[in-house]
């Protein structure tokens, strides 16, 4: 679903990505599903890679996937998809002049290690495609 404009209050909670949302990483949910990867991988592909989905993105990062499961589950062995989703994310925050880096605050380390892993891909740039 493509929205026109602004989305709509019904077309958000008809959204396949508010769904997935609810039944992984929002907060308020009674149940949610544990961690699954596949889901890193099959947002990154079907979404944040995609030329002009703005609008998708900007549900996808209200959602608060980016606090609420990239980077609560990210470490040092998480896939590059991953990693390239917060870097997406941190994106469309800072797009929405959003503060981006608050979530990183509660792990330090474990930002330095995330940082690391961001230079260590710069410099591999055989490993990186133009849409990335």
């Amino acid at each position: 679903m493509e929205f026109k404009n602004c989305p709509t209050v019904n077309e958000i909670v008809s959204n396949d990505l508010t769904k997935k949302s609810l039944l992984y990483w929002n907060e308020g949910s009674k149940e949610k599903k544990k961690f699954d990867k596949k889901i890193i991988e099959e947002i990154y592909n079907n979404e944040l890679i995609k030329p002009n989905n703005h609008s998708r993105i900007l549900l996808i990062e209200l959602s608060r996937y980016l606090e609420n499961y990239l980077w609560t589950n990210w470490t040092v062995s998480s896939s590059q998809n991953h990693l390239f989703s917060i870097i997406s994310m941190v994106n469309e925050k800072s797009r929405q002049k959003v503060k981006p880096w608050e979530c990183f605050n509660s792990d330090k380390d474990r930002f330095q290690q995330f940082f690391q892993k961001v230079l260590d891909i710069s410099f591999d740039l055989g490993s990186i495609t133009d849409t990335e």
